[in-house]
């Protein structure tokens, strides 16, 4: 996988995050939950092969969450 891989994954995950964020507006649901987060995280230190060390993987998805919000 390229770098161009990547940012082309990224458009496509910020895509949907814009399509359920505009759904949770029209349900007046939040846009942020701190224990979905959470959930998330752990899910995707689960799929961590150990490759990458979990602190950065942390990091990475903090500002991958964080330029959603």
């Amino acid at each position: 996988m390229d770098d161009e891989k990547i940012v082309e994954l990224l458009n496509e995950r910020y895509q949907t995050v814009i399509e359920i964020g505009s759904w949770k507006k029209s349900k007046t649901s939040a846009i942020y939950v701190p224990e979905r987060e959470k959930a998330l995280m752990a899910k995707l230190l689960n799929y961590n092969n150990c490759r990458l060390d979990e602190n950065t993987v942390r990091a990475i998805y903090r500002e991958i969450i964080s330029g959603a919000i």
